[in-house]
C-alpha cells in the first residue's frame, strides 16, 4: 500500500504544478514591419487606458489594435498631425491624454479626437507647470500628475482638486530640492517618494510633512559626478 500512496502524492504534486503553470502561462506574439509596424526600431511601448499597445518608432507611433496597427505620422499640411516621426517616449498626461515626446518637441494626443495638439506652453498652464524643458511626466498612485523639468525641478498637479504642487530649489519652496534638474520619480509603498538627480544624486521625500527624509550622493560619486542623460 505504501508504494501506492507515495504514487498518488507525487501524481497530485506533479498535477498542482502543472495548474499553476497553466495559470502563469504568457502568450507572446512577434511584431515586426511585416505586421505593419512602421519601424523595427521601437524607442518605447505604451499601453493606454484602454488597452490599446502603442509603439514609438523612428518612423511614427504605432497603434496595435490586436490585428492590425494604425499609423500616426507628421503630416506638413496638418497642423493637429504629429509633430515629429522620430518617437523618444510615451508618458499618461491629465484627462487621458497621452504626451507623446518626439526628436523635435512634445505632441499631445487626445483619444477623443485622434489629433494631437503641438502648442505644449498653453496645455502645460492648463496645469500651472511653468517650464519650456519638460523631460518626463509620471502618473503615482494617487492620480497625482508629476512634470520633471531641466530647469525649474519638479511640478505634482492634483487633478482633485486642480492645484499644483512646486518643489524647487527656491527658497518658498515646499521641500527645497538638492537641484532643479530632475530624471525620474519612482513612488515607494509607504507614500515617499524617491528623486533621482542628473548628477546621481537621490532624494526621499515626504510630500505630505513636506520634508527631505533622506538625501544619498554614493551614486553621484560612484560615477565620478557625471550628469546622468534624460529622455
Amino acid at each position: 500500500m505504501r508504494p501506492k500512496i507515495i504514487t498518488l502524492i507525487i501524481a497530485l504534486l506533479l498535477t498542482q504544478t502543472i495548474l499553476r503553470a497553466q495559470k502563469t502561462a504568457y502568450q507572446f506574439s512577434h511584431l515586426d514591419i511585416t505586421n505593419g509596424l512602421s519601424n523595427n526600431r521601437v524607442n518605447c511601448v505604451y499601453k493606454d487606458a484602454g488597452g490599446f499597445m502603442w509603439f514609438g518608432t523612428a518612423s511614427g507611433l504605432n497603434r496595435y489594435e490586436g490585428y492590425k496597427f494604425k499609423l500616426f505620422k507628421h503630416d506638413g499640411n496638418d497642423p493637429k498631425s504629429l509633430l515629429d516621426n522620430n518617437v523618444t517616449s510615451i508618458c499618461e498626461g491629465p484627462q487621458n491624454t497621452m504626451w507623446v515626446f518626439t526628436h523635435s518637441g512634445i505632441s499631445i494626443y487626445d483619444p477623443n479626437t485622434e489629433s494631437f495638439s503641438n502648442n505644449v506652453s498653453d496645455e502645460l498652464m492648463k496645469y500651472r507647470v511653468v517650464t519650456n524643458h519638460l523631460t518626463l511626466i509620471r502618473k503615482d498612485d494617487s492620480g497625482d500628475f508629476w512634470f520633471l523639468t531641466n530647469d525649474r525641478g519638479v511640478y505634482c498637479y492634483h487633478p482633485k482638486n486642480k492645484t499644483t504642487s512646486v518643489y524647487n530649489t527656491l527658497p518658498d519652496s515646499k521641500i527645497i530640492l538638492h537641484s532643479n534638474k530632475v530624471a525620474d520619480v519612482v513612488e515607494s509603498r509607504d507614500k515617499t517618494f524617491w528623486l533621482i538627480y542628473t548628477d546621481g544624486t537621490i532624494d526621499k521625500l515626504n510630500t505630505a510633512a513636506n520634508t527631505v527624509l533622506l538625501r544619498n550622493a554614493s551614486l553621484e560619486q560612484a560615477n565620478n559626478k557625471k550628469l546622468f542623460l534624460i529622455r
